[in-house]
This record gives structure tokens, sequence and C-alpha cells, in this order.
């Protein structure tokens, strides 16, 4: 069955309108010169009309017959292409007019304004008057909207004729392995069954198939190979969270029997984590109050001296032994050593102090 979005619709997605805007570039070059041929036909002519009318129309002038004059531009009116004309004499009168003949041309080929000149011999030549024609290419249109429709319909057939013959070559050519190619995979993947695709060719897609067959092979050892290594990983990551909830069972069962006043802090939003009884007896706080809570400058007899000793830690330094004035909950104030140095509590960074 074809579909849009399978390689046979995509060739042809693509194929197509390339051949298509080549035919079309062609169809428009062959209707731009069928057009040029019929507008110059359109002037060779107008340049006859208005050369052959001009003399007439001079006599008429010469021999101040307004009705021949009239008589004579209508003549000229009925030719299908003529959208105007008109007669002046020397001082600019009209003499006669007929149809819009002060209209502006579609282009300035289409006027032409000529000067009526009687020749009786040699020796006399008189001006009687000027000329005036503007024509259309109304027709010129008519007969490029004809011409049109006759290429599109060869061209549409055309399309039609390359759509079939492409598709099927590309149903035997590409289709077929490609959909066995298809169907062992998605048995792979829904059954998980690997089976080999049967498809001899030495072209291109041949290549694909066998490389295919040889990546399913190589495929179940590498899976069986990688199921034992992430049951290895499983039992090493399991040994190793042991281990380290282990450690940090050990530390925090030290520093709670220990004199010196301790407390864990994490990074990230200086929550404090731990805090051993010898810390909150000299905080004054209880356990509820203090941990679980962020770390407060309160605790500091310079509120400053908290934010001094975040900026010396992010700058990779430890505080060793280094004298700061503190205060309890009930606002009295204490000296004490204090040593800060970086560490992991569950596996966050952290800071003990």
């Amino acid at each position: 069955m074809f579909r849009f979005n399978s390689i046979r619709g995509k060739l042809l997605a693509i194929y197509v309108p390339v051949t298509c805007l080549s035919i079309l570039i062609l169809f428009s070059i062959l209707e731009f010169r069928f057009y040029q041929n019929q507008r110059a036909d359109l002037l060779i002519r107008f340049d006859r009309l208005v050369a052959l009318q001009s003399l007439p129309v001079a006599e008429a002038m010469w021999e101040y017959d307004t009705d021949k004059v009239q008589s004579l531009l209508d003549d000229m009116k009925s030719l299908p292409y003529v959208r105007g004309a008109a007669a002046y004499d020397n001082w600019g009168e009209i003499q006669g007019k007929v149809g819009q003949y002060d209209s502006v041309p579609e282009s300035p080929e289409f006027r032409k304004d000529r000067k009526l000149l009687i020749k009786r011999n040699p020796q006399f030549r008189q001006f009687t008057g000027r000329l005036v024609v503007v024509i259309h290419g109304d027709d010129i249109w008519k007969e490029v909207k004809v011409h049109i429709k006759a290429t599109a319909l060869n061209l549409f057939v055309l399309a039609a004729m390359l759509v079939g013959v492409t598709m099927f070559v590309t149903r035997e050519v590409i289709g077929k392995p490609i959909e066995r190619l298809k169907t062992s995979i998605d048995r792979m993947r829904t059954e998980n069954v690997r089976e080999s695709v049967e498809w001899e060719s030495s072209d291109e897609l041949g290549e694909v198939v066998r490389a295919y067959n040889e990546m399913q092979n190589k495929q179940v050892a590498a899976e069986s190979e990688l199921k034992k290594h992430q049951e290895d990983l499983e039992d090493i990551v399991r040994v190793r969270t042991q281990e380290l909830a282990e450690s940090e069972q050990r530390l925090l069962s030290i520093l709670e029997f220990s004199p010196i006043g301790t407390q864990i802090v994490l990074n990230q939003d200086l929550k404090v984590v731990y805090a051993n009884d010898r810390l909150l007896e000299m905080r004054g706080v209880t356990r509820d109050e203090y941990v679980g809570r962020p770390a407060s400058s309160k605790y500091f007899a310079d509120s400053g001296q908290q934010k001094k000793i975040i900026e010396q830690m992010k700058s990779g330094k430890d505080i060793i032994d280094q004298e700061f004035q503190l205060k309890r909950e009930d606002e009295s104030t204490y000296w004490a050593l204090m040593t800060v140095f970086n560490t992991q509590y569950g596996g966050e960074p952290a800071r003990i102090s």
C-alpha cells in the first residue's frame, strides 16, 4: 500500500515537483515567446494601419472634409485591436475622434502620434495636422490564455505518466526490500524476535540488508554481554551505597558523642541537616528548632561573618581554627574557634563546621 511518508512517497515528493518545475519553466519560456510573437505581430499591423490611413486622413484634412475624416476614423475603430483615434489640425483642434483616443496605453508602443503630410509634387509638401491612434493588447491575452489551457492539459497528462512510471519502478526496486526490512524490525520491536532479511542484491540496498543481518547477530551477543555488565554494576552500586550509608552513620555516631559542637549544612540551600547535642547546647535551641532549617546569620554577633565564611568556602579555601564571636538564642555572646571544610552528605555537596 502506498503511503506518503514512505521512501517511495518521499522520492515522488522530490522527483515530481522537480520534473514539473522543469516542465513549467520550459512552458513559461514557450508562453513568453508566444506572447512576444503575438505582440510583435500586433505592432507590425499597427504600423501598417497608421501608415496606410495617414494619407487618406491627410487628404481629407486638406480638403476640410470632416465627414470623411470621421468615416476613416470609424473604419479604424472597427478593427478589434484599436482602442481609439483622433485627427488634429495644425492648430490642435480636433477634426474627428472615435473611442478612447486620450486613454493611457498599456505600453508606449501602443500609441502613435503621426504628422499628416500632403505631397502634391516634389516641390509641394504641406502638413495638415496630426493623427493619434491608440491600440490595446486584449486579443493577445485571449490567445495566450487559450494557449496556456492547451499546454497545461499536456503538462498534466505528462506529469501523471511520470508519477505512474516512477511509482512502479520504485515499488519493484526499492519498495520490496524496504518492506521486508521493516517487517523484520517490527517483529524485533513487538515480539523481540531477531530474524534475517532475505534479499539478494548487489546494489546499495543489498549492502544495507547484509549489514542489517550482521548487526542482528552482533546485537544478540552485545545484549548478552551488556546484561552481564549491568548485573555486575548493580551489585557494585548496591555495595557502594551500603558502604556509604554505613560510613555516614559511623560519622554521625562519632560526632554525636564529640565534645565539640558540630553541624552539617548543605551547600545548595544552606539547610542544616545535622547538629549534635553539644552544638544545640551552645546555641541554646532544641533539635526541632534548629535542624531542617536554613543556617541563620543571627547566631553571629556580626551578621556579615556568615557571608564571609560562605565566600571563602566558595573560593575552595577551608576555614581552620578561626575565632568568631557568636550569639545564643537568648542574645548572649561567646567566643569560639571555628573550622569549616567541604564534604559529602547523602550524595550532595555539604560543609561540616
